[in-house]
């Protein structure tokens, strides 16, 4: 098995990151490239503080970043916190999927008259609007 397949297999999985400056990171998986860089949804990054004073111990300090493009070169590990959330709708007992298509009804909608659906696939932008409006006026 590839590092690619093995890679998409945790894609909107809760991750932990752990870089080479000892900061971790703790997010969705969203997506990597080639390099194995990663992107991280949702990301909380967790570092150890060292104490001021000789007595005290260390800390852990928290902070919020949201989307994180990681380099892939300052990774050292990734290992699953959680597997993917799946959302159910209310009343509806499937999972959360790709959708289900379905045309846009808007009220006062227009439907595009049949003139206009002779149109040539060289024009565009300013040239259609110019031919359309001369046409409407013979």
């Amino acid at each position: 098995m590839s590092q690619k397949s093995k890679f998409l297999q945790w894609i909107d999985y809760r991750v932990r990151v752990t870089t080479q400056d000892g900061r971790m990171y703790v997010g969705t998986f969203l997506a990597f490239d080639k390099h194995l860089n990663v992107v991280l949804s949702d990301t909380e990054e967790f570092r150890k503080v060292k104490a001021k004073k000789a007595g005290e111990p260390e800390r852990e300090e928290k902070r919020i970043l949201g989307m994180v493009i990681m380099r892939g070169q300052s990774i050292i590990s990734m290992t699953a916190e959680e597997p993917p959330v799946l959302y159910e709708k209310k009343g509806d007992k499937t999972a959360a999927g790709p959708g289900k298509a379905a045309p846009i009804t808007r009220p006062g909608t227009m439907p595009v008259p049949v003139s206009y659906t002779h149109l040539r696939a060289h024009e565009t932008g300013r040239n259609l609007v110019c031919r359309l409006l001369l046409e409407k006026k013979k």
